[in-house]
């Protein structure tokens, strides 16, 4: 009986290891395939944002332009202006502030610049330029949103550098655009420096 019981016993703490082996593992294996899903639903979203042309009135651009800079105002309305431009006529880079002068050439855009160019980009995308991001979020949906924020950051190439994860979270903020640039700027080059360093 007693050789019986140390068999149970054994058997017993096996099935639980492999319980509890599998529960960990499982997880995991749901995520990555989520990832795949998530990747192929990316890669169609940026397909169909990047046939998707966007066109603003002045008055748009103008009222644009206004938000951001109550919320930036260290940022030029030129620089502003200039994303806003730059994005419409489908160049993916940000503009040169006239007369700013870096003291290396290793220094990038400052995090305020890079969120509000964010910010701006962020609100196109999801809104076409009029209305709030929440508004947007909640017209195209959270999912729909977290891919077409992913999308511009891959157009900047800033997409291998924030994961869904921290858009999902930054999304759910009032300026995603300032809780992403913030988010890159503590994992870049040079970490932590108020700037975007990531050539």
């Amino acid at each position: 009986m007693k050789h019986m019981n140390k068999i149970l016993f054994r058997l017993s703490a096996v099935s639980s290891s492999i319980l509890l082996l599998s529960s960990a593992i499982l997880p995991s294996v749901n995520a990555f395939a989520d990832t795949i899903t998530d990747n192929d639903q990316l890669k169609k979203s940026a397909e169909e944002t990047s046939n998707d042309t966007v066109s603003l009135s002045e008055e748009e651009k103008q009222s644009l332009i206004q938000d951001v800079k109550n919320k930036y105002p260290n940022v030029s309305e030129e620089f502003i202006s200039g994303v806003i431009e730059n994005y419409l006529s489908q160049n993916y880079t940000f503009p040169k502030e006239q007369g700013s002068v870096f003291r290396s050439a290793w220094q990038g855009f400052t995090v305020d610049q890079t969120a509000a160019a964010l910010d701006v980009l962020i609100g196109i995308a999801l809104t076409g330029g009029a209305g709030s991001i929440v508004s947007g979020v909640l017209k195209v949906g959270k999912r729909e949103a977290v891919g077409r924020i992913k999308s511009i950051l891959i157009k900047y190439g800033l997409g291998h550098l924030v994961a869904d994860s921290i858009i999902d979270y930054a999304i759910n903020l009032t300026s995603p655009g300032y809780h992403i640039a913030k988010y890159v700027d503590s994992i870049d080059k040079v970490p932590n420096n108020n700037r975007i360093n990531v050539t």
